[in-house]
């Protein structure tokens, strides 16, 4: 059956003709096989050109055959199917053309193979320009290939994505141009990881401004970076989280200012550590760690006043960092924060050591603490040699009776202005105490819950520091 010689080239050496048919005697590879109707048989393929080339490629089809000469064509034979070299890089060296396709004969490690459909090809693209080139720059996408060399070049293979290496800085020494794209080749820490599409680097950013600065803060945030230089500029790597640096003390530097945000160098422990963002820290720690009163205790509570009105924050300092328990809304005198005396309504400007902790009922006091009775007063008279002192009893009309004051003195404390030395007529019963929502006389009012709470956790060494601007507190 001719099926056995489908598509085969044969040489024919004779012709007989009968009534029936013209029949040929007909040889594969010079051994005489017989003969055929020659009504079986059609001519070679034509070949209308033949180029030498000289560029790489990859066999990517596994249903190809591989001839010696283009399939269907003069003295072709089949040698073996594209699939014994399927995914195998080759080196095409010549194109022929058919009426049927176009032939490559390709090498692989310098050793002619044979021919095949130029379809079955994956044809990798040339590298028109190489050039070398030193600059840093910034992976700004997720999605780009990492690679041993340029994209569809010869012997490239992809390494990874460009998501590994996001907004982080790399070293650029080298650019080659494809007739897809530049590729760059990229570095990092002096080792050279491969190279990814130019178009996936943005220029480092810029600094703006550099100021050196002297100030302590508290790192505020769990998820900011720590970097060996500001965010995204030349040179930076991430060194870590502010996470581990958390609700710590830390002494700032320097401040570097970017389009993005101001970066301050800080140090913990005495050791240089990094930048981070600015808005990583709380500030107002820096007036408190800075302050001579935070030398003497750990329990501190500043009042900046606005004429009547006063914002109380209670800080405390465990394991050498000064932390905000909270921040509420109060009042103070009504003439403000100066200077206090018995014929004025200020509250004493100033930092004070908080005495004993007084009210209607113990509600768990950390200090000392006294119940007040129906017969205790504070003594105001100036004359008295009781001034500005707890008693039970009273010397005139101008002493204040403490059972009188129901709301503002169920809890309260004693802020020790002019207890010792006593001056007469310089002010008496200055206390911390509840809130009734208007101003003082000279007292500094917090809400219920929190004076509650100033009772429960400040011990005897508590002060309280009162100021009418925030930078003030630095100055007691």
């Amino acid at each position: 059956m001719s099926s056995k010689y489908l598509t085969q080239y044969i040489d024919v050496q004779e012709e007989k003709t009968t009534e029936r048919a013209t029949y040929v005697k007909f040889s594969i590879s010079g051994k005489v096989v017989g003969f055929i109707d020659k009504r079986a048989l059609r001519s070679p393929e034509k070949i209308l050109s033949t180029k030498s080339v000289n560029y790489d490629a990859k066999i990517t089809r596994a249903t190809d055959g591989i001839f010696t000469r283009p399939y269907k064509t003069a003295n072709y034979k089949r040698l073996t199917s594209s699939k014994t070299y399927l995914n195998r890089d080759v080196r095409v060296l010549e194109e022929i053309k058919t009426e049927r396709a176009t032939y490559v004969k390709f090498s692989i490690g310098g050793k002619v193979i044979g021919y095949i459909d130029k379809n079955g090809l994956k044809l990798y693209e040339s590298v028109r320009s190489t050039k070398s080139v030193k600059y840093g720059a910034i992976i700004n996408t997720t999605t780009d290939g990492v690679f041993t060399a340029p994209y569809n070049t010869y012997g490239f293979k992809q390494l990874g994505f460009s998501s590994k290496y996001l907004t982080q800085y790399i070293d650029v020494s080298e650019e080659k141009i494809t007739p897809r794209a530049t590729y760059v080749k990229f570095s990092q820490n002096g080792k050279v990881i491969g190279y990814v599409d130019k178009r996936a680097l943005v220029s480092p950013e810029k600094v703006l401004s550099t100021k050196s600065v002297n100030y302590h803060a508290v790192i505020s945030s769990k998820y900011d970076g720590v970097f060996t230089a500001p965010y995204r500029t030349v040179g930076y790597k991430k060194l870590g989280t502010s996470n581990n640096y958390f609700s710590r003390a830390v002494t700032v530097t320097e401040e570097k200012r970017t389009s993005r945000a101001t970066y301050v160098r800080f140090s913990y422990n005495g050791k240089n550590i990094g930048y981070v963002d600015k808005r990583a820290l709380r500030i107002g720690e820096q007036a408190i760690a800075s302050s001579p009163t935070a030398k003497k205790t750990s329990q501190i509570l500043t009042v900046v006043g606005s004429g009547a009105n006063a914002t109380i924050t209670y800080w405390e300092k465990t394991y050498g960092v000064w932390n905000t328990k909270f921040t509420v809304n109060g009042h103070v005198g009504k003439q403000g924060i100066g200077k206090a005396s018995e014929t004025k309504s200020y509250t004493p400007k100033g930092s004070y050591k908080l005495g004993f902790s007084f009210g209607t009922s113990n509600p768990g006091s950390l200090s000392t603490f006294r119940k007040i009775t129906n017969k205790s007063y504070w003594i105001s008279t100036v004359n008295s040699a009781y001034y500005n002192t707890w008693r039970e009893f009273k010397v005139s009309s101008a002493d204040e009776h403490l059972a009188s004051y129901k709301t503002q003195y169920q809890y309260a404390r004693v802020i020790n202005y002019n207890t010792s030395p006593v001056v007469k007529g310089a002010g008496s019963a200055f206390f911390l105490h509840v809130d009734n929502g208007k101003p003082t006389a000279g007292c500094v009012s917090i809400p219920k819950s929190a004076m509650i709470r100033v009772l429960k956790e400040t011990g005897n060494n508590a002060y309280i520091i009162n100021v009418n601007n925030t930078n003030e507190i630095v100055k007691y």
